[in-house]
């Protein structure tokens, strides 16, 4: 099995998880829309799960980026990388400010 293989199997792998994580995602906010007697709790509630949701997405997006970046060397893809990288920073600032 050769590097590109390798990349091709990571990317899917975490696309697959990407899929998982937003049909637990999508689950989760719909229980908690129909449990309104939490009011304020619910909607921190799902704020929450969504952040983490993205981290796990930003993360996962940035990794394939860098492997990817590593393997080909190509201008394009180490930008790509470093794009992702930012994203991921970004996000992380925000929620913790």
């Amino acid at each position: 099995m050769g590097e590109s293989d390798t990349v091709q199997i990571f990317t899917a792998g975490f696309a697959l998880i990407g899929t998982l994580i937003t049909a637990f995602l999508t689950y989760s906010i719909a229980k908690l829309a129909k449990d309104q007697k939490n009011g304020n709790a619910a909607i921190t509630k799902v704020h929450t799960i969504v952040n983490g949701g993205m981290r796990v997405v930003l993360f996962a997006n940035l990794t394939i980026a860098r492997r990817l970046a590593d393997v080909t060397k190509d201008p394009v893809d180490v930008a790509a990388a470093a794009v992702a990288e930012k994203l991921l920073t970004d996000h992380d600032i925000t929620l913790n400010k």
